[in-house]
């Protein structure tokens, strides 16, 4: 199988699409942020200068204007897409940030971090608006959803916050959890576990409604995992293999994608094509059929 694009770049932990999937943002070890076009894989432009250790998540607002990175320094920095600067950097968590995501409304960001917290973040404030403390481990993603934010952390519990009813519910998939994606609008919550399970869960009833054996052992890897638009599963695994599974059937194709471990596998806003990085290999856009 031939991937759509190949981007020349490695070290890449994290992209971000804009809106409609045209464009896309890779960053990672060097510290530096790259507009790509999707398309065609040319090389726009280049944002630096806003972290000083490597970048971990990146989130590119509704209207395409902004865009938000965080890493190992444990800021949030606000970017100027066409400007290429700097508007705000956000400071208050305490270790990694792991997951950045805006509202509907591009007015708020929530954030997600290795000290057990997320924090929401009105961008014409400094200082987080709300802090969210009910994890007891290492956030890996968050989500909002109108009213409400999705979380998943490193213990292997979802918890949502209702903000407007002041409700948390909480589901433990009892086993420790590597890696989570959230899809359709919060329905599904797709994760990959130290257990080699891959579990979908159906965030309303708090079930596990899918289970896979991953043909691939984890070995302590981070497994990456993502919905697609149209609601399969895409992981890949640490010899470079990329998996996918349908959510009613399981397992459905499998491939040699990369020549180092996937670190990071993300969507695509519009199609069912997915984004994947290695660790020692370049960036590559795969289509998923």
């Amino acid at each position: 199988m031939q991937p759509d694009i190949t981007f020349e770049i490695i070290g890449v932990l994290t992209v971000g699409f804009n809106s409609n999937g045209d464009y896309l943002m890779t960053a990672g070890k060097d510290r530096t942020i790259k507009l790509w076009n999707s398309l065609t894989g040319e090389d726009i432009k280049n944002y630096s200068g806003g972290h000083n250790y490597e970048i971990t998540s990146l989130a590119i607002c509704n209207d395409n204007s902004r865009f938000i990175s965080s890493g190992f320094d444990s800021s949030i920095v606000l970017w100027d897409v066409t400007k290429g600067s700097v508007i705000v950097k956000f400071q208050g968590h305490k270790k990694k940030v792991n997951s950045l995501n805006w509202n509907f409304t591009d007015t708020l960001i929530a954030s997600a971090s290795d000290d057990s917290t997320i924090k929401i973040w009105d961008i014409r404030e400094k200082h987080p608006i709300d802090n969210l403390t009910a994890a007891k481990d290492s956030v890996v993603k968050v989500y909002s959803n109108t009213d409400q934010y999705i979380s998943a952390s490193v213990d292997g519990f979802i918890q949502t916050y209702d903000i407007r009813c002041g409700v948390i519910y909480t589901d433990n998939l009892k086993s420790i959890l590597l890696s989570a994606d959230i899809g359709r609008n919060g329905e599904f919550v797709s994760s990959t576990h130290i257990d080699d399970i891959l579990r979908i869960t159906n965030r309303s009833s708090g079930q596990i409604v899918r289970a896979f054996a991953q043909t691939s052992k984890s070995q302590d890897f981070v497994t990456p995992c993502a919905f697609t638009s149209d609601l399969k599963i895409v992981i890949g695994d640490q010899h470079g293999e990329i998996g996918v599974y349908d959510i009613n059937t399981g397992p459905s194709k499998r491939w040699k994608g990369h020549g180092s471990q996937v670190v990071k596998i993300v969507p695509h806003p519009t199609n069912p094509n997915v984004f994947a990085s290695a660790s020692h290999d370049a960036v590559k856009i795969w289509r998923i059929k």
